[in-house]
């Protein structure tokens, strides 16, 4: 073979050479760049747990119980305490659901005296939502600052996702809220010893004066002591009048309903506590008689369930003899 001839097959050669690494080099591009548009997602789906690239993917390890709860606790300052609470919450990534805010100044001890019946208690209800982590510490939190007064708190093992949760933009997911609480505040009242509901036994010694109405020499000084029954402010008394040389001794049975001066604490002062009081009953004084009397006294001490009062009363004494008479007297109330 001539050299014009080793020239040209060695240029042949070369040419073919380059048009198959060229066609080569674009059926391969396709593959390289599926292969490198999925090399992120592989990445991704790779990565561990708290890892900083985005797309990370988390895993439900901490949160695997579905909680739900009720508490109910006792407050004794309720719009305070419902309002830190609120704030808690919301500090400790939660989220208030619902709420529900009852209260009513209440004008009497009595008005707010039981729990039992919502239609008459002053509370605050929440329904909340915060993440598991969170859970231990709103706990703590509220043991801290109230009487739990009733729990009811229940777990359920959650069914994990289908899929994976992958968050995006290089941001891990929100934590998811779990746990699920109904928290109810209800007011703490200090029941008092002589409110309208409580019950007190009293001891009195009493001055009578009979027939007050008639000339003085007519008349007869008479003294007794008497036990009485209060039912709130509804009361039973039965005053034992002793005899004298005039008169044999005698019994006086009453049953009243007590006043206090709205304008003056209505009866809640702890001294100087002004009353009135509307009675009638049976009496045997030298023969059977109505009674029908009023007293008009006042409570100088009343502290630790012992009131000691000072009153005074016109009695009306109706029958064979009727006469009007003046019975004042001492008494010390014990409430139990």
């Amino acid at each position: 073979m001539t050299r014009p001839e080793n020239f040209l097959s060695l240029f042949a050669g070369l040419a073919t050479s380059i048009a198959f690494g060229c066609a080569s080099r674009k059926a391969m591009q396709p593959q390289a760049a599926m292969a490198t548009a999925a090399a992120p997602l592989a990445m991704a789906m790779d990565a561990p747990e708290g890892a900083p690239a985005g797309g990370v993917v988390t895993v439900n390890s901490s949160d695997e119980m579905r909680t739900t709860g009720e508490i109910v606790v006792r407050s004794p300052d309720l719009l305070t305490q419902s309002a830190m609470f609120r704030s808690e919450i919301y500090a400790r990534g939660g989220t208030v659901v619902n709420e529900d805010i009852k209260f009513t100044q209440a004008k009497s001890v009595q008005e707010l005296r039981t729990f039992a019946s919502p239609a008459r208690s002053n509370y605050a209800r929440f329904t909340v939502t915060l993440p598991a982590s969170s859970t231990a510490g709103l706990l703590q939190w509220i043991v801290q600052h109230h009487e739990i007064i009733h729990q009811a708190i229940s777990a359920i093992q959650l069914v994990p996702a289908a899929g994976p949760q992958i968050a995006t933009d290089g941001e891990a997911p929100p934590p998811v809220h779990n746990v699920s609480f109904v928290v109810t505040f209800v007011e703490e009242v200090r029941r008092e010893a002589f409110d309208e509901a409580s019950i007190s036994l009293s001891v009195r010694g009493v001055g009578m004066v009979t027939d007050a109405l008639d000339r003085p020499a007519n008349r007869d000084t008479r003294s007794g002591v008497g036990l009485g029954l209060r039912f709130g402010n509804f009361t039973i008394e039965t005053t034992g009048i002793f005899a004298t040389e005039a008169s044999s001794a005698g019994i006086i049975v009453t049953a009243g309903n007590v006043v206090y001066a709205r304008t003056m604490g209505k009866g809640a002062r702890t001294a100087m506590n002004p009353y009135l009081q509307i009675k009638s009953g049976y009496a045997y004084l030298n023969g059977s008689a109505y009674v029908l009397g009023a007293e008009l006294g006042i409570e100088l001490i009343k502290a630790g369930g012992v009131a000691l009062a000072a009153s005074v009363s016109p009695l009306g004494l109706l029958g064979k003899h009727s006469m009007v008479a003046v019975q004042g007297g001492a008494e010390l109330r014990v409430a139990f």
